[in-house]
């Protein structure tokens, strides 16, 4: 859905200023900006300046010092540019640690190339790159570079730094627009602009000086609920003589609908061979089923971005025809597909990605990056993602799940949630029988069930070859030592349930010390239990999913073993979750019921002990030996 300009604009490392006769020394920066950072903005000046209803010139000037090659990807420039973003200016230098230039940079010093991803098939997207050869560090680069957009829709956020590990000396922040030119602004922690007027042309200027660099911890809540930030984005925008406007969410919408209108009109063949694909069931839902089983079989996905068509669907009779499309087309198809078998179904933008994507739903504007289909089902809503042809009818796993989507109607707009997998769907489930013979050998056979986000990690499995799939089963696995005698694999896509069976061998599983034998009685890997320790916590931290871990374990134990170890029960709990345990001892077998549920949430930065205390607490118990 972004044009590459968008997302060059919310990408920081884009570009910086050169400043001329300007010296920057490494050792002049000071000494609580190099504390935990492993670069330090020198100076940055970003302007975007609005020329008109269908015009804004973005401009960058950034100096920046890498202290060390922890950011050498950080020198890198990316200028994005097409047929509406028009490339205007470049220059640039590179400086020694002492401040003294080693090179300066010109236009010509540029890699000119497209932009065309390799799932790309119609691109107008280039790119002008340069990547400087580092020998030492410090070294500090410099780049000024200027593009001109001939539209006004844009959402533009900027972050006065927008990683961890660095530290600012000076950032910089002004939009200029007319007067007469209505412009949104949502302000995260940024302070107020300054603020002048001249020449019927408004200025907001924000400033901001020594930010010492944040220190990246573990389950750190995301960079943009920490830092500064200042979202823009017009009140009223003009693309390709399209008029929209960011007065409401469903004013937004009522734009998007006016993109996508009269696009679903289908071939009178298809339609008639959905209708016949259908006419056994009277079930809305089976219905459904079957013409998304046809949609995905009948096409593939590819990105879209020439023109307008960075946000204007292909119409559903293109997509029918050529069988490809990038998510606008495909789910503008699937919704044409549903609509021509009486299946409401409604074109849905939503930000994608795996992580913790916020929306403000208090700034009507463009933060969306993909589209999906959502179907208001009676009893439940199905939402559908169009651009895979292996997901399950009904399933979005990560990529979507648990955020804010706008449904388009002709109406406009409306926010709503995507599907919200809970513990209750984020389960693992073992049941595994287990067979020790007189010297302390094992052959096991384990079967495990995954479903909601964990269906997600793990169904790929089912499209490995055999010799494939075996690989990655010993990376999987955490024994010790062991061999793989036979797996098998059944993915049920009616339920979202991805089903492996895994017989192994484990040499010496039991281990003897004169006439004692012991052994583990947790088979398989504790699910991540040990989580990384922070001394002095300073941020906050966030538990992004809940999950639930079933296990039920049969040992076999050679027919008349005498077993020391009873049979007893373990449990406790904390605001991070809860454990269970429980050792059923009977004649010559032991069965072992083990439960690990984890919560999700936020929590503040005192309590990141008591977290590390629980997962420590549950890698103590999962130590539970059977001795006999």
């Amino acid at each position: 859905m972004h044009r590459y300009l968008f997302v060059l604009l919310l990408l920081f490392f884009d570009g910086p200023l050169v400043h001329a006769q300007k010296q920057f020394a490494a050792d002049d920066i000071p000494a609580e900006l190099k504390a935990n950072a492993n670069s330090v903005i020198r100076d940055l000046k970003n302007t975007l300046e609005i020329n008109g209803d269908d015009q804004y010139t973005f401009k960058r000037e950034l100096t920046i010092t890498l202290l060390n090659d922890r950011a050498e990807d950080e020198a890198v420039l990316r200028i994005h540019y097409d047929k509406e973003t028009k490339f205007r200016s470049f220059e640039g230098a590179i400086y020694d640690k002492s401040g003294n230039i080693i090179k300066k940079l010109k236009e010509k010093d540029l890699d000119d190339m497209s932009n065309t991803s390799g799932s790309s098939l119609f691109d107008d997207n280039r790119m002008k790159a340069y990547r400087p050869i580092i020998s030492s560090y410090p070294i500090t680069v410099s780049y000024t570079w200027e593009v001109v957009t001939s539209n006004t829709f844009f959402t533009y956020t900027f972050y006065p730094y927008i990683s961890y590990n660095q530290g600012v000396e000076s950032a910089q922040f002004n939009v200029i627009a007319p007067e007469s030119f209505e412009v949104n602004i949502h302000n995260l922690r940024a302070g107020q602009p300054e603020t002048t007027t001249a020449k019927g042309r408004k200025s907001r200027k924000w400033t901001f000086t020594r930010l010492s660099a944040i220190a990246v911890e573990p389950f750190s809540l995301p960079v943009y609920e920490i830092i500064p930030a200042v979202i823009v984005a017009p009140k009223h925008f003009i693309y390709n003589a399209y008029k929209g406007s960011n007065t409401s969410w469903e004013a937004f919408g009522q734009w998007i609908y006016a993109l996508t209108a009269g696009r679903q009109t289908l071939p009178d063949a298809t339609v008639n061979q959905l209708k016949t694909l259908t006419a056994k069931t009277t079930s809305e839902i089976e219905k459904a089923r079957l013409v998304y089983a046809f949609m995905q079989s009948k096409t593939r996905y590819v990105s879209i971005q020439l023109g307008i068509g960075g946000y204007q669907p292909f119409d559903a009779e293109t997509v029918d025809r050529l069988g490809y499309g990038d998510c606008k087309a495909l789910t503008n198809y699937t919704q044409a597909l549903m609509e021509a078998v009486g299946i409401p179904a409604y074109y849905a933008l939503v930000n994608s990605g795996y992580g913790n994507y916020r929306l403000f739903d208090d700034f009507p504007s463009n933060q969306f990056n993909h589209v999906i289909l959502c179907l208001p089902m009676k009893g439940d809503t199905v939402w559908l993602e169009c651009t895979n042809q292996q997901i399950p009818f009904g399933f979005i796993g990560r990529f979507t799940n648990n955020r804010k989507a706008l449904l388009i109607s002709k109406e406009g707009g409306k926010l709503v949630c995507t599907t919200r997998y809970g513990k209750a769907e984020n389960v693992i489930r073992q049941v595994s029988e287990v067979h020790i013979d007189g010297d302390g050998h094992a052959v096991s056979t384990i079967r495990l069930a995954f479903s909601g986000l964990l269906y997600d990690d793990y169904y790929d499995l089912g499209l490995l070859s055999t010799a494939d799939l075996k690989r990655r089963l010993y990376k999987e696995f955490d024994f010790a030592n062991f061999d793989i005698v036979s797996q098998a694999v059944t993915n049920d896509p009616q339920v979202s349930v991805f089903d492996l069976q895994v017989e192994v061998k484990l040499p010496a599983y039991v281990s003897r010390t004169g006439q004692v034998n012991v052994m583990p009685l947790s088979l398989t890997s504790n699910y991540n239990a040990k989580k990384q320790k922070a001394r002095n916590r300073k941020q906050d931290f966030e538990l992004l999913n809940a999950y639930c871990y079933q296990d039920t374990i049969h040992y076999l134990l050679p027919e008349g073993t005498l077993i020391k170890t009873q049979s007893q029960h373990n449990s406790f709990e904390s605001p991070f979750g809860s454990y269970s345990s429980q050792v059923i001892v009977d004649e010559s077998s032991v069965t072992f019921i083990r439960k690990l549920e984890t919560n999700e949430g936020k929590f503040p930065a005192e309590a990141y002990e008591q977290f590390i205390a629980f997962y420590d607490k549950v890698a103590m118990a999962d130590k539970l030996q059977l001795i006999y």
